[in-house]
């Protein structure tokens, strides 16, 4: 297992309207803790095989042999938030044996079948977004964007400059990767709980009401509540974040020695 634990990589995959540079300060408090691992922070949205063209299973077989190329058939840790967990939720689903542990931040395991009309109603909500990508006034767009009920109770996100994106992959990636067009994946988190760890703000009302119902079905899975932080732990408590992170690494990595 000693040689598994050098090869070990962690790699990261930022949310919708993320950049790889949301990962810095985390990965830098990663690395100073653990220097002998690989860390990969993703820019997905600009590499055609894993970008919003492809849907999520097309994606995550994309994602496994960029994995391949990158690291060889060595263990990766997975790291995502928001669409990013849900991305990584696919690949899970997909290629459960090539990932030890996956760190799901701020990340919605999808509807369930009694939840038809807010499906419905999301992915109706997600096309006029779609098309507002498109053709909006960038600054109007990002405003109406951050007042969302989601981000309620978080600080301002960094600064997004449109030039840092492409706005008809932003339109395609709003439906096609949408929780709408997600199935519940649950299921999956139940039969891999040990896998999993779970982080969300404490701020965040409805994220916290879904770790009260997510735990009833998965209690062998690794849980944490990052402080003062709503959806955006990432952007609100990168510190608290790392440590989260690091005390768990140091438990689970004891599975693979």
């Amino acid at each position: 297992m000693g040689s598994l634990l050098e090869k070990l990589s962690f790699v990261f995959l930022h949310g919708f309207l993320g950049q790889p540079s949301d990962w810095d300060l985390i990965i830098q408090n990663l690395r100073t803790e653990f220097p002998q691992y690989n860390y990969l922070a993703v820019d997905y949205f600009n590499s055609p095989p894993l970008s919003p063209k492809m849907d999520f299973k097309k994606w995550s077989e994309n994602f496994v042999d960029f994995l391949g190329a990158e690291f060889g058939n060595f263990p990766v840790v997975l790291v995502g938030y928001s669409l990013g967990g849900r991305l990584a939720l696919q690949a899970l689903k997909n290629f459960p044996d090539k990932f030890p542990f996956i760190f799901l931040i701020s990340t919605n395991p999808g509807f369930q079948s009694t939840e038809i009309d807010e499906r419905k109603h999301r992915l109706q909500e997600y096309q006029k977004w779609s098309q507002r990508f498109l053709v909006d006034d960038w600054k109007s767009l990002i405003k109406d964007w951050n007042a969302q009920q989601v981000f309620q109770g978080s600080i301002e996100e960094p600064e997004r400059v449109s030039s840092n994106y492409k706005r008809d992959l932003l339109s395609k990636a709003i439906i096609k990767w949408s929780v709408a067009n997600q199935e519940d994946l649950r299921p999956l988190m139940v039969t891999h709980q040990k896998k999993i760890t779970w982080i969300v703000g404490d701020l965040d009302k409805k994220y916290i009401q879904m770790t009260k119902e997510i735990f009833k079905v998965c209690p062998d899975m690794n849980y944490s509540i990052c402080p003062n932080s709503s959806h955006r732990v990432l952007i609100d408590n990168p510190t608290e974040l790392s440590r989260s992170i690091n005390r768990i690494l140091k438990k689970v990595l004891k599975y693979f020695q």
